[in-house]
């Protein structure tokens, strides 16, 4: 019906200004007499078009009336069993300037989706320099695809949560070329690869106050984490070097991840407790980067807990939290120590985080992690940081950075290096990282990075001091 009368609509507007009054006149009263039909059929009457650019989009009009028009008669097929159900029916929710929302289609926009995606691309260049050597370039890739799928909107399991995360890496090796033991960007990998990095499922309880994971999981996800150290792209800001080098293949961590049991609890205080158990090989020593779901009782276990505090940043645009936290690690199975391999010893360790918002938008962190030194190369981590916020614009939407990372090597692992006259106990590998990540449009930030790295690998006088420069692009959807 609305489709005739936008005819009529067109033919007068059309022929109006040949046509003589009194036919005029009769094609008003036809128009009259279908927009009473409309308004007796009760169906939302478009305003007539006077001008000729309204004239233009009437077929528009009537595409959207005719989809109105459907939606409508499938809200009328529906109706008797929401009434039925006792379930009221949602009210159309209109939009200036838009067409006029059916119930299903709020409905529809109200609902939220079980399903939630991202998608983030990341691509860095590299530039090394060394005294000594001829610079080298070298160029990063990282992808990660995850997906979170609410079990209970989806299938109606309360409380259940299914998650999986897609990784693929390619590029080339700058740490080969630095000679740095604590790895100057955080997506290097030994090798190019798409896999699952992580696949689990999680049941919380107590409206999320205690829950429990199960499956592929980054161990750095929930233990060994502070906001602000999250800006630095030197590997040792993510979880420390003393306990990043530790196991046959590395913990769960970047680039390989193991099987895990994870129990978190929390208070509305902001109090917290994570204890995970992890497979102590991660993935497969055959086939190390790729994903591996399984735990073999002669590999052992890792197992870690953290407890502290942790409130929320104050303004929406800091990047860090209050934190404090504490945290410790053991390996279930003895390894050879490193100056007598017939001897063997327990592989322990700990660390501790304290994290403050200051005035300004701006943070400070303090991070101390020890390891066995009896049975790790590197013995102890100590890293701290500033950041600002707001530098470019008062929304805070960049964030600038120092902060400094100290490797420290164990003296067992000197003391077998004593050969070497470059090597002594206490050696300690330095790396200061100033970084500004800067939002460019939406979706897409790029991030110049420079790193300055003294004693690569705890090496004295072979080159001098390392030199990192490198700009990311981060595309996220």
């Amino acid at each position: 019906m609305f489709f005739a009368a936008s005819l009529l609509l067109g033919f007068f507007a059309a022929s109006h200004a040949f046509a003589e009054a009194d036919a005029v006149d009769t094609a008003i009263s036809d128009v009259k007499k279908k927009l009473h039909d409309i308004e007796a059929s009760k169906v939302p009457s478009e305003p007539v078009a006077t001008s000729a650019k309204a004239e233009e989009k009437k077929p528009h009009r009537k595409k959207v009336k005719k989809t109105r028009d459907k939606d409508k008669d499938k809200d009328k097929d529906k109706a008797p069993k929401a009434e039925a159900s006792g379930t009221p029916r949602p009210e159309p929710v209109a939009k200036t300037a838009a067409p006029v929302a059916t119930p299903d289609r709020a409905a529809a926009a109200e609902a939220p989706s079980a399903l939630k995606w991202q998608f983030v691309s990341k691509y860095q260049f590299v530039h090394v320099s060394r005294s000594g050597s001829s610079p080298e370039s070298f160029h990063l890739e990282n992808v990660d695809a995850k997906f979170d799928l609410d079990l209970d909107a989806a299938m109606g399991w309360k409380g259940w949560r299914l998650r999986t995360y897609v990784l693929g890496n390619f590029g080339g090796a700058p740490s080969a070329v630095a000679g740095d033991a604590q790895g100057s960007s955080n997506i290097e990998a030994a090798g190019d690869f798409v896999k699952i990095y992580e696949a689990h499922v999680e049941k919380s309880f107590a409206d999320g106050a205690f829950s429990v994971l199960a499956g592929l999981r980054d161990l750095n996800a929930d233990f060994y984490a502070n906001d602000a150290a999250g800006l630095f792209l030197n590997s040792s800001f993510g979880v420390g070097t003393e306990l990043a080098h530790t196991g046959v293949n590395g913990p769960s961590i970047f680039p390989t991840t193991a099987t895990a049991i994870v129990i978190k609890s929390s208070s509305q205080a902001g109090f917290y407790m994570n204890a995970g158990a992890f497979d102590a090989v991660a993935g497969d020593l055959k086939k190390p980067l790729q994903s591996h779901f399984h735990y073999d009782p002669a590999d052992g276990v890792l197992s870690i807990t953290e407890a502290g505090f942790c409130a929320a940043a104050p303004d929406d645009k800091l990047i860090a939290a209050t934190k404090v936290a504490i945290g410790m690690w053991q390996y279930s199975h003895p390894v050879a120590q490193i100056s007598d391999e017939a001897a063997q010893d327990v592989n322990y360790g700990s660390y501790g985080i304290v994290e403050t918002a200051l005035p300004l938008r701006s943070s400070l962190f303090v991070r101390h992690g020890f390891a066995n030194p009896r049975v790790n190369i590197i013995a102890s981590n100590t890293a701290w940081g500033f950041t600002k916020s707001g530098i470019l614009k008062s929304n805070g939407g960049d964030v600038i950075g120092l902060a400094v990372t100290e490797a420290a090597f164990g003296q067992q692992w000197a003391e077998t290096q004593q050969d070497d006259a470059r090597l002594s106990a206490g050696n300690r590998e330095t790396a200061i990282e100033l970084t500004w990540r800067i939002p460019v449009i939406e979706h897409v930030t790029v991030q110049p990075d420079f790193q300055h790295i003294a004693r690569p690998s705890g090496v004295k006088n072979q080159g001098g001091p390392v030199n990192v420069g490198s700009v990311r692009i981060d595309f996220e959807f």
